[in-house]
Parts: structure tokens; sequence; C-alpha cells
């Protein structure tokens, strides 16, 4: 997966690429939609959307007593939940991930 950083909240920006979406599996770690990394505990969907782009809808784990909450990944988009930077600044990091 690409990362970058932000300039001004130096917040880690997430670009799954196609492996990343592809390779997926329950047990892995991915982000909630809280931008926390969670246990995968059951993959929904898989599949490729009309531009070409693979996508995956997954349930992590969250909070206690054994809660999950739904989340999904997409080739190509960043990965950007609950954070302090603008989106134009999440844009250019995106941009800048290597």
């Amino acid at each position: 997966m690409r990362t970058a950083t932000t300039t001004r909240t130096g917040e880690t920006c997430y670009v799954p690429e196609r492996e990343d979406v592809d390779g997926l599996k329950v047990g892995d770690r991915a982000l909630n939609p809280f931008g926390k990394f969670g246990t995968v505990s059951e993959i929904t969907a898989r599949g490729t959307d009309i531009n070409g782009r693979r996508y995956v809808c997954f349930y992590v784990s969250f909070g206690s007593h054994d809660g999950k909450i739904s989340a999904s990944m997409k080739e190509g988009e960043r990965i950007a939940y609950a954070c302090k930077a603008h989106a134009r600044e999440m844009d250019e990091a995106a941009a800048r991930a290597e």
C-alpha cells in the first residue's frame, strides 16, 4: 500500500493498490471508518467498478464485546476517514504516495 504524510497535520494517507484490494483476507489488519486499524473478520463483497478499479467490502473488529464495523477499500483511492487534514491536503498527499 502506498503511503504519504500530509504537510500541515502530519497524518498518513493510505492509497491501496490492486494487490492490497485483491489480497485482503480474514485475519488481515485494515482501517476502519474511523482511521484505526482492526482485524478483518469477514469479507462481504469483491468486484470491479465501471472504471476497472477493484474494490472489497469487509467487516473489521471494533470496540469491545466482539464488535465489528463495515468498511471498504478501492484500488487507487485514498483512505482517509476521521482526520484533521483538509480533503485538499489528503489529495495532495495521495498524489505523492509511494
